[in-house]
């Protein structure tokens, strides 16, 4: 049991919010794409929200992490009140 107290103290000690300046200098991008057809969008997951598993609607305003995946802004920002990296591929912000 001891073992799995120790376990979960590093696993806490690792998992921190993202700084809220980190999020705020994030590039917002305004989704935009006239060409996108209903077939196209359900084929490219490009096109998805990874963290509510939406489709992009135009005018939905995203965030651009530095690893350069892209979230809708109201998912980003509970993601990071307990995490501090990419909902994807786990890349670190940093500060």
């Amino acid at each position: 049991m001891r073992r799995r107290d120790e376990l979960d103290s590093r696993r806490a000690q690792r998992i921190r919010a993202a700084n809220p300046e980190v999020f705020q200098r994030l590039p917002e991008i305004v989704y935009n794409n006239p060409f996108q057809t209903k077939e196209e969008s359900k084929e490219d997951n490009a096109r998805l929200c990874a963290v509510c598993h939406c489709e992009y609607a135009q005018g939905d305003v995203l965030k651009q992490l530095p690893c350069n995946h892209q979230f809708h802004k109201g998912c980003l920002m509970p993601w990071f009140d307990t995490r501090n990296t990419c909902p994807l591929c786990r890349v670190e912000l940093r500060a």
